[in-house]
């Protein structure tokens, strides 16, 4: 996350592999360890948040991120962005290629055997920059595509088959109030503003499943409050309306969310929101004391959500440990669900990744 720090272990790093693993974890669904690239550019190893993750060529890519790789962000360091371009090629990580530009904290898409990036930020500015990450010989390829309405950053981000959608966000004039829609072809991008946002939201979740789009949680960083709420956008009449709470209050913040072959949706991990609300509020000792707290003083969430639209409602499919983050990726098959990358606490990053099977109706 931009607006949430993290923080590694040494422990952490020590068990980080470069290929695939077997885990005995508190879940009840399967997860598998898929270690983290380790041919990938210097710092790159301490892990990174905000990701770009899908599917190129049927294999699981990320691409780009960011992290403190030398002084923490609790001690005023300085954050590092990345182009690297790694692919999942059966158990093995592999250096696949690079970004024009060294990015993260926007939005990735799978679309027609090809994935995209859209907007985000490289360290010194918000991006419009949209691109497709296309197979070439061995490797991959960044192409230039048709660039965002206007640059954005953090938003919600969802995918419906060539359809794209872009929710909120921060953008060089502060949070954005848009939802637009980009219609993916061989001749580039089609972009609509289709909707006013129902309350101004910075990383939220966004997915969509039958005929709405669905947004919840996300924050106000101008009024420094966080949302529980949950959002329908129709995409036939482009109405909102209400869709509930959180499970139990919970905001979905800081987490990562993907679509089931079943129309589920899947999220993971995202912020606790009565701590992120004083961290948002928090100045001098007070912050100082917040970036500084044990992992387990933010209370990350651990547990493995699942939105059922018919139901209408999020139930648990169970909890780890490992999926306690903050601003990972995530990228579904539909199938199999990858989780990349993340942090643990405010100013560290892990250097895990998580193949989930999540069982479909």
């Amino acid at each position: 996350m931009r607006y949430i720090c993290s923080i590694l272990t040494a422990a952490v790093l020590a068990a980080a592999a470069t290929s695939c693993g077997s885990r005995n974890g508190e879940a009840g669904f399967g997860m598998e360890a898929c270690g983290w690239p380790s041919d990938a550019s210097e710092g790159y190893s301490r892990g990174v948040s905000a990701p770009f993750c899908g599917f190129a060529d049927g294999r699981f890519v990320t691409a780009g991120g960011a992290n403190f790789p030398e002084v923490p962000a609790a001690e005023g360091g300085a954050k590092r962005y990345y182009s690297d371009i790694h692919v999942l090629d059966g158990k093995n990580w592999v250096k696949a290629g690079e970004l024009p530009e060294p990015l993260a904290y926007g939005g990735s898409f799978s679309v027609n055997g090809e994935m995209l990036t859209a907007g985000g930020n490289n360290g010194k500015e918000t991006v419009a920059d949209v691109f497709r990450i296309v197979p070439l010989g061995g490797g991959l390829m960044a192409l230039p595509s048709t660039p965002l309405p206007f640059p954005v950053e953090q938003a919600g981000y969802a995918c419906d088959g060539n359809l794209i959608y872009i929710a909120g966000g921060l953008t060089p004039d502060g949070v954005s109030g848009k939802v637009i829609s980009g219609k993916v072809s061989d001749l580039g991008i089609e972009w609509t503003e289709i909707a006013d946002m129902p309350e101004p939201l910075v990383q939220p979740i966004a997915f969509v499943t039958g005929d709405a789009l669905y947004v919840w949680g996300g924050f106000d960083p101008d009024a420094k409050s966080v949302s529980s709420k949950g959002w329908r956008l129709s995409l036939g009449s482009r109405e909102w309306e209400y869709a509930g709470e959180g499970p139990s209050g919970e905001t979905f913040a800081g987490a990562a969310a993907a679509v089931l072959a079943d129309g589920r949706a899947v999220a993971v991990g995202g912020v606790d929101r009565d701590v992120f609300t004083h961290g948002l509020s928090a100045a001098g000792e007070a912050k100082a004391a917040y970036m500084t707290m044990d992992p387990e003083d933010y209370r990350f969430n651990r547990k493995l959500r699942i939105f059922d639209p018919e139901e209408g409602r999020w139930t648990s499919a169970g909890e780890d440990g490992a999926l306690a983050l903050a601003g990972a990726g995530i990228a579904s098959d539909g199938k199999t669900t990858y989780i990349t990358g993340g942090e643990i606490k405010p100013g560290i990053r892990t250097t895990g990744t998580w193949k989930l099977e999540i069982p479909v109706k």
